[in-house]
């Protein structure tokens, strides 16, 4: 039972200032008081109030049926099952179930920021420091051990995020921002961080607020108050334990770009258009199509709708097809009108939106089958050419001191539409190529249809005044799978 408590003494807290809670009701949402337990047992002495009392939460967690609320360098985990109780339930007895309270005692920690679960773990973000809260051996208060993991700064304005077996979180770094990530080193198995951002050091703009994880696609999604209109992209593959490829992009999606969130490896982005705030569902996964349409390739158009969604009205006199769309088209988007089924593969008509729903195009499309959305335009800027020679170690470095003439690009592509190739040079004019079937060797179809080969396109220039870009602004993909370049190198000095 315990002892009883001590007259005139506070044993209740105080649920105005304390965490509330948000109820789901089916259809609306109740905000009210959580029903935070009060002290039955003990005293100041044998059964104190957590540290939290009276001060701002900073941070919360829900582990192994425990809530945790984390203020300044301390944070208390509830009983377990128990996530309103904060009170040991007995003073003669020690439980495995009682609450757990500990302070971080380190001088570099004055805030703990954000929380964040990794492999059966609690990792405690502070602004300069990172800690791990070890549950190998049990969450109990005589079992658990917290140890510093590492310290390095990291942007307390957006929380890290846990996706499959690692964590990530974003670091200032001057004008931009760095990713890192938490992993454990398969030789030591030790917890470390890495800088995967190290190779594109102001490539994310400042300031991160949220990351977003696509576990099924190995993708994270950084969104940062200077691109509000999209996100960088990030994705990876591992293997073995090693990371053998990974990318950064950037996702353009226009408005303004409040949230994303994953449900059934779709994301979902809420977005501020017009005034008017929209939900939009996007699927990350490479390759996607409906294979019910007969074809191997999607038709690849943002905020997609079919001829059934829309309304289509053919004019005799005018030779008019005008169809009325389920939403407006902002002033600036390209709209398009494709062939879809088994006749997929004809971008029939581009139109300029106007702001309203109606458009008109030349031809009578009536009785076809169509897609009809948004254009939009894939680009990839290829790092410059870098001649390179082996190390003694197995590995390779650059060669500096020459001049590299790069006369010839040579990118194999699979399942292709034509796209552009752009090359740029200081001091000149881009230059555009366009890729078409009989660069590959194949005689144009219509409908257009997918093509693998090798396309070589001339480039003429210095390695470090040069720059190419790939571009494809078509309703159609375009698989680069690899690049190889054609040039002389000459070298400008000897070492005797």
């Amino acid at each position: 039972m315990g002892y009883p408590q001590t007259p005139n003494t506070i044993t209740a807290f105080n649920t105005t200032t304390m965490p509330h809670v948000l109820l789901s009701l089916g259809g609306s949402f109740e905000f009210k008081r959580a029903p935070w337990a009060d002290r039955l047992v003990g005293d100041d002495e044998t059964n104190a109030f957590p540290k939290i009392e009276g001060q701002g939460v900073s941070a919360l967690s829900y582990t192994q049926e425990r809530l945790g609320l984390f203020v300044g360098d301390t944070f208390v985990y509830s009983e377990t099952s128990q996530p309103y109780n904060m009170f040991r339930t007995t003073v003669t007895n020690v439980l495995d179930t009682q609450p757990i309270e500990l302070e971080i005692t380190d001088e570099a920690v004055s805030n703990i920021e954000h929380v964040s679960l990794h492999e059966g773990n609690i990792l405690l973000f502070a602004e300069k420091a990172q800690y791990i809260l070890d549950l190998s051996e049990g969450f109990t208060f005589d079992k658990v051990s917290l140890s510093q993991s590492t310290r390095t700064e990291f942007s307390s304005s957006c929380k890290p995020i846990a996706l499959n077996a690692d964590t990530f979180f974003c670091f200032p770094r001057g004008d931009s921002v760095g990713l890192k990530q938490f992993s454990v080193d398969k030789n030591t198995l030790k917890l470390r961080t890495y800088d995967i951002s190290a190779h594109v050091p102001r490539y994310i703009t400042k300031e991160p607020y949220l990351i977003t994880g696509v576990p099924s696609e190995d993708m994270l999604l950084i969104h940062t108050t200077d691109e509000r209109d999209g996100c960088f992209v990030y994705r990876f593959v591992d293997k073995n334990g090693e990371r053998v490829q990974s990318s950064f992009s950037k996702l353009t999606l226009g408005g303004l770009v409040l949230h994303s969130y994953v449900i059934d490896s779709l994301v979902y982005f809420l977005i501020r258009r017009g005034g008017v705030t929209h939900i939009e569902r996007w699927n990350p996964a490479v390759g996607q199509f409906n294979s019910a349409e007969g074809v191997d390739f999607p038709t690849l158009l943002d905020h997609r709708v079919t001829d059934a969604d829309a309304t289509l009205s053919y004019d005799g006199g005018t030779d008019i097809t005008t169809f009325t769309l389920p939403t407006d088209i902002e002033s600036g988007a390209e709209l398009a009108i494709c062939t879809r089924g088994a006749n997929a593969g004809t971008l029939l008509a581009t139109l300029d939106g106007d702001g309203s729903a109606s458009y008109g195009v030349s031809g009578d499309l009536t009785g076809q089958e169509l897609w009809i959305g948004l254009t939009f335009a894939t680009c990839i800027e290829l790092t410059r050419p870098t001649v390179m020679k082996p190390t003694g170690g197995g590995g390779q470095v650059a060669v500096t001191g020459g001049n590299f003439q790069v006369l010839y690009g040579r990118l194999t592509v699979n399942d292709c539409f034509p796209f552009s190739v752009v090359v740029s040079q200081k001091y000149r004019d881009p230059y555009t190529y366009t890729m078409k079937e009989t660069d590959l060797g194949v005689l144009p179809t219509i409908p257009a249809t997918p093509n693998d080969g090798e396309y070589r396109f001339p480039v003429y220039g210095r390695s470090d005044k040069v720059t190419v870009t790939l571009k494809n602004n078509t309703p159609y993909p375009s698989s680069w799978l690899s690049l190889a370049w054609e040039g002389r190198y000459t070298k400008t000095s000897t070492t005797l």
